[in-house]
Formats: C-alpha cells, structure tokens, sequence
C-alpha cells in the first residue's frame, strides 16, 4: 500500500509541476487576466499571485515528487487546493462565466463544479497517501499529520456537501424550466 501511496504522491507533484510550468508562458500579465476574471482580490494581489502561483506550484509539485519535507509538502497542497476550490465555488455562486487557468496555456476550462470535485479527490488522495506513508504511529503523534488529516476530511466533506446543493439546485432549475416549457 505504501508504494500505491508513494505513486499517487509522485503523480500529484507532477501534476504541479506541469500546471505550474504551463502558467509561465502566459507570463505575470496574462496569469494575472485570470485571476482578475475570478473578481475575488485587487489588481495588486492578482499580479502577486500571477507571479508566485507558477513558481509556487512547481516547487510544490518538487516536494511531492522528493518526498523531502512529505508533511509540509502534504499540508501546501491541501491549503492550495482548499484555496482554488474555494475561488471556484465563489466564482460559481455569483454566476461568473471565465476560465479555470487550471493549466495555464493548455486549459481555456470555464470553471464547473467538477474542477472543484477533482480537487476534493486530490485532497482526499494527499491526505490518504500521507497517512499510509507515515511512519508506523506518526497519525496519532504528529500534530501537523493529525490536522492534515482532520483539515482535508472536513474541507472534503464540506465542499461535497456544497456541490451537493450546487447539483440539487441545477436539477431543480432545469426541472423549472422543462415544466415552464410546457
């Protein structure tokens, strides 16, 4: 199990190197476009952001990949993918219509709730293989392994929770309309 854990945690790096190093061609301008349309933080931050977040990526994706600091690089990826789906549902709670910049110059995604459900799966998925990969007793010892655990349960939990209702009131919207059809 500990080597399915291992792979799914090299799998999870290279999946942040290759969308952190696809955001650089669109270079700081082009990055900070997107995070514009998303219409959650200033001009300022959005240019921040547009720099750091390719770099940051990458050198997430190179700690999941060395397994160097597995506990810190674990908990990077949770917060990470905590703040992107929580930037998605914002964007899907106002209606906006723009691109995901999942993967930089590859995606032109608009964002949908299953972006947000495969980033509840990669949660579900670091916090699962950092458990089996641990060290024998370090879940019930570690304080950062045990908030790690208990952070991404919770987060996964709500953020199902929320597509749920996301699911349940595009059902019963499309049902509103076929019956106004009628």
């Amino acid at each position: 199990m500990t080597y399915v854990a291992i792979t799914a945690l090299v799998l999870l790096g290279l999946f942040f190197i290759v969308s952190g190093a696809l955001k650089f061609p669109l270079g700081t301008s082009g990055n900070a476009r997107v995070i514009d349309s998303y219409r959650i933080v200033g001009r300022r931050a959005s240019r921040v952001l547009a720099w750091s977040l390719p770099r940051g990526e990458v050198a997430l994706g190179l700690l999941l990949l060395t397994g160097l600091t597995p506990l810190v690089a674990a908990s990077a990826a949770v917060l990470l993918l905590t703040a992107f789906s929580i930037a998605m549902a914002l964007v899907l709670a106002r209606g906006i219509v723009t691109s995901c910049g999942c993967n930089g110059t590859l995606s032109s995604r608009e964002v949908r709730p299953i972006l947000i459900a495969r980033n509840v799966v990669m949660i579900v998925v670091v916090v699962i293989a950092t458990l089996v990969s641990a060290p024998a007793g370090a879940a019930l010892t570690d304080p950062l392994l045990v908030m790690l655990l208990v952070s991404g349960a919770a987060l996964a939990a709500v953020i199902f929770g929320a597509l749920i209702e996301q699911f349940l009131r595009f059902r019963d919207a499309v049902a509103a309309q076929r019956k106004a059809v009628t």
